[in-house]
């Protein structure tokens, strides 16, 4: 009849349209009167948690993107730069996709490029063992490819 017009499979939704929500209606048809309380209490707890995830998702998304509008210009000729080098350190192009890490390794791959470049001893210890070691640490363990 009616109901099975109004629940289709396709409209099933864990949280706002699920099996308890379909027995209550039914129950309420029926006229023997809802499900108890405590049963549809839970997926809408649930729900209500989603909502506010969902709206502290969105606000940061909002929140990121007007800093990146305000703070873009002014960081990315420094940033950039940097970045692209991190990416060919771990082993990609400077156009490859934005991984965690590209920013310290490009950091480390300039601070040890400059000070070689100077002659200085900064240059030496970016070299040495230690550094590699750390660069070849912060690659595993952001899961790079080195």
């Amino acid at each position: 009849g009616r109901i099975s017009k109004e629940w289709l499979a396709s409209d099933y939704n864990i949280l706002r349209a699920n099996c308890c929500h379909f027995s209550d209606l039914l129950c309420q048809k029926l006229q023997v009167g809802a499900i108890p309380s405590w049963v549809r209490n839970l997926s809408g707890a649930v729900r209500v948690l989603e909502d506010r995830r969902a709206d502290l998702a969105k606000a940061a998304f909002h929140a990121k993107e007007a800093a990146r509008e305000v703070v873009g210009p002014i960081v990315a000729p420094a940033v950039d730069p940097i970045v692209a080098r991190g990416k060919i350190a771990r082993g990609g192009k400077p156009e490859d996709a934005f991984q965690m890490g590209d920013f310290t390794l490009g950091l480390v791959s300039t601070v040890a490029e400059q000070g070689a470049a100077a002659g200085r001893g900064i240059g030496e210890f970016m070299r040495s063992e230690a550094v590699k070691d750390a660069k070849g640490k912060i690659v595993k363990n952001l899961d790079c490819s080195q």
